[in-house]
C-alpha cells in the first residue's frame, strides 16, 4: 500500500492532534496529582515531554520525529504485549494500543512517508 502526499499529510494532522490532546489530559493529570496530594509521578512527566515533542516534531515536518516515533512505537508494543490482562477494559485498551503502535511502526517505515519528513538513508538514524 502507497499513501499519497495527501494521505500522508491527514494522518499526520491527526496524529498532531492526538498527541496534543494527550499531552493536554496528562497535565491536567498531573494538576489533578498535585491537588489530591498524590505521589509525583516521572512516567507522567516522561509522557507529557513525548507528547510535545511529537506534535511539535509533527508540526514542523522535522526529521528526527519519524526515529522517535519508531521507536516509542516498538517500546510500547513490547510492553503491550508482555503486559498481562487484568480486566475487560484492560483488554480493549492493550488491543487499541497494539493497533496504534502497529499502525505507526507500518505508517513510519514508508518510503513515501520519510521523503515527506526529509528522513534520508537506509538506517534510523541515517543523513
Amino acid at each position: 500500500m502507497t499513501f499519497s502526499e495527501k494521505n500522508i499529510k491527514t494522518i499526520v494532522n491527526f496524529l498532531k492532534w492526538f498527541y496534543l490532546l494527550i499531552a493536554i489530559a496528562e497535565i491536567f493529570l498531573l494538576i489533578g496529582n498535585y491537588f489530591l496530594n498524590a505521589r509525583f509521578s516521572i512516567e507522567l512527566v516522561m509522557g507529557i515531554l513525548l507528547a510535545i515533542s511529537f506534535f511539535i516534531g509533527l508540526r514542523a515536518r522535522k526529521p528526527w520525529v519519524i526515529p522517535l516515533l519508531l521507536i516509542v512505537s516498538s517500546i510500547a508494543l513490547f510492553s503491550q504485549i508482555f503486559t498481562s490482562v487484568v480486566t475487560e477494559t484492560f483488554l480493549i485498551a492493550k488491543v487499541v494500543g497494539i493497533g496504534i503502535s502497529l499502525f505507526l511502526i507500518y505508517f513510519c517505515t514508508k518510503k513515501e512517508v520519510r521523503a515527506y519528513f526529509g528522513t534520508k538513508g537506509l538506517f534510523l538514524f541515517s543523513r
